[in-house]
């Protein structure tokens, strides 16, 4: 479109650089925005677009007075509903598995419904990267993936990305609209791909139970602060300095780091840092000197904060976390890879757990019922027992993609090395080559963990090349 302003926004490339995405309504275009969630715009001819919400915001219904057992019955009978309408097609129809408690539950439930397992075929990734998962701190997904399977009596495909297609950023770019670097953008795209390619038009996907029930770590880090998060503000620098120094290519020590990167920030701040993957500070050295004095003293985290700021009084700390999982990253990134992926390759990724009905019933859940002790979801377990496998239903947390860091340096290091010998980082104005070279030696020494920001450079110069002709 002609008149559009293509340059890249500052506060959206340093998003896409610290968040992964960029909230609504930022995108990397300065010229282009959109809209917030739950917002629709209404554009009549002769008169200006007006823009109003159509739905009400997060923590603005009151908690259920439940006891746990109507609750647990409640649960179970919302996913039940759900699930039921979200198999309504004209069109073949399956699902993803990936081996974890939600793609499992819909499986179950969805078998159930249909009476056979044959009618609901399911994907999943399984590729000799998988191994990496070990020294990553998660297990592998597939042997759970394909204990799921033979338990339901579903079908299960197994895919094995090619890695000509992990490494075609542009291609992921262009189809994304927006440098998103998140492998599970990618291995959404080769799910969806083999589906279509076996005639399977609609996929039912678990995205949203872990925003809705609490299924993240960093739900159970914020837990974690009850222990430490009252210290005084000296002692918990101190812990943030002692941590900062572990190595990052243990798993353990590379969470700890990150749980403590900024124990000493005041409490909104403190907790908007959960959702970084690299710090402001440690960004700062990839931007060029223009780039960052346009940037200023803005932050990426400064969207979540004030955001949190209108919440009303009383609530949790647990739920102002849910309110930026649901508002942010669900929104503005788990859901828009998944939709753009999906449409791409011509298939319909349904979400079944952002049911309305179950969506409303969750928001009303109190702390305790969302997370015991150190257990994660559960409301939501306690609602599956008995219907998804107990191996699957206690298994850890892991996330949906691939483990980035066991091959980072193999597969994507080499293209930024070349990048930056061949001028093009300089010459986007956005990056400075030395600045990502320097952090990509760090990253392969285990002194800092930037992996995913690193991919997030290679992202982003593919958009400015693509999209607007840097």
């Amino acid at each position: 479109m002609p008149g559009i302003d293509w340059s890249p926004d500052p506060i959206a490339i340093a998003a896409y650089l610290t968040l992964l995405y960029a909230p609504a309504d930022l995108t990397p275009a300065q010229g282009v925005r959109k809209l917030q969630p739950g917002e629709i715009m209404e554009w009549k001819e002769g008169a200006a677009p007006v823009i109003r919400r159509f739905a009400a915001r997060a923590n603005e219904q009151v908690p259920h007075d439940l006891s746990t057992t109507d609750a647990v019955e409640a649960c179970r009978s919302y996913l039940q509903q759900a699930v039921g309408r979200q198999l309504v097609a004209d069109v073949p129809l399956g699902g993803f598995l990936s081996g974890g408690v939600d793609s499992t539950a819909l499986a179950a439930l969805a078998v159930k419904a249909l009476g056979q397992g044959e009618r609901y075929p399911c994907f999943t990734v399984a590729s000799p990267i998988e191994t990496a998962r070990g020294k990553e701190g998660n297990p592998d997904d597939f042997p759970y993936a394909q204990l799921a399977a033979k338990r339901l009596g579903v079908p299960l495909h197994a895919i094995s990305p090619e890695s000509a297609a992990i490494q075609d950023v542009d291609r992921l770019v262009w189809m994304l609209d927006e440098p998103t670097p998140d492998p599970a953008a990618f291995m959404t795209y080769a799910i969806s791909r083999q589906a279509r390619a076996q005639g399977v038009k609609v996929l039912l996907s678990g995205a949203g139970g872990d925003d809705l029930f609490s299924g993240y770590r960093r739900h159970q880090a914020l837990q974690s602060e009850r222990f430490w998060g009252w210290w005084p503000k000296p002692l918990r620098a101190g812990l943030r300095q002692f941590t900062a120094r572990n190595s990052q290519t243990n798993p353990l020590s590379r969470r700890l780091s990150k749980l403590f990167a900024h124990a000493d920030a005041e409490p909104d701040e403190r907790l908007a840092s959960y959702f970084l993957w690299l710090g402001h500070e440690a960004m700062l050295p990839l931007l060029g000197t223009d780039f960052r004095a346009a940037l200023g003293p803005r932050r990426a985290t400064d969207l979540l904060t004030g955001s949190m700021a209108q919440l009303p009084e009383g609530v949790t700390r647990l739920s102002r976390m849910l309110h930026l999982d649901r508002s942010f990253f669900l929104a503005s990134h788990n859901l828009n890879y998944k939709d753009k992926m999906g449409m791409a390759c011509g298939v319909e990724i349904r979400v079944p757990l952002l049911d309305p009905d179950l969506a409303s019933f969750a928001e009303r859940l109190t702390d305790s019922q969302r997370i015991h002790g150190r257990e994660t979801k559960h409301l939501f377990r306690r609602a599956l027992r008995g219907v998804v496998p107990a191996e699957v239903l206690d298994r850890t947390k892991v996330g949906f993609g691939l483990p980035l860091r066991g091959f980072f340096h193999e597969v994507y290091g080499p293209q930024l090395r070349r990048l930056a010998a061949e001028g093009r980082l300089d010459g986007t104005g956005v990056f400075t080559g030395a600045g990502v070279l320097a952090l990509l030696d760090a990253d392969r020494r285990g002194e800092i963990d930037a992996t995913y920001p690193l991919l997030g450079v290679l992202c982003i110069e593919s958009w400015l090349r693509q999209f607007a002709q840097r």
